[in-house]
């Protein structure tokens, strides 16, 4: 199984959902043995900035690309003047664990999809 990740188009997302995307966004696809296996990537939410994943469940072992997925879209959040939020999917467990470890703290808001979290952008070159 050899995965990689790619500049998202809209026949890669169409050929990942099915159908085209209901947003634009910046991003990448994972392709396992050439075939789109997930999607990561930021997109604008009115004046919220939103990252998201989403990996097919026959793949989500798949920890070395899940990771890889990360770093592609965590050095464009780094990078915000202001605060990048995420929805915690219910239905994955390990989803607010990580989330906490990059950074997201709870809003105290949610949507049907799960709780909202931000992270708030790094100043002055401060860790975060």
């Amino acid at each position: 199984m050899t995965a990689r990740f790619v500049p998202a188009t809209p026949e890669l997302t169409t050929a990942y959902y099915g159908r085209p995307s209901v947003r634009t966004f910046r991003g990448w696809v994972c392709l396992i043995d050439d075939r789109p296996a997930g999607v990561v990537g930021i997109y604008n939410d009115g004046p919220e900035r939103v990252v998201f994943s989403d990996i097919k469940p026959e793949h989500a072992g798949a920890r070395r690309a899940i990771v890889q997925g990360i770093r592609l879209v965590r050095e464009i959040y780094e990078q915000s003047p202001m605060p990048v939020y995420a929805v915690e999917n219910p239905e994955i467990p390990t989803a607010g664990p990580l989330l906490a470890r990059l950074g997201f703290v709870p809003t105290g808001r949610s949507t049907p999809n799960g709780n909202i979290l931000m992270r708030a952008p790094v100043l002055n070159g401060d860790a975060g």
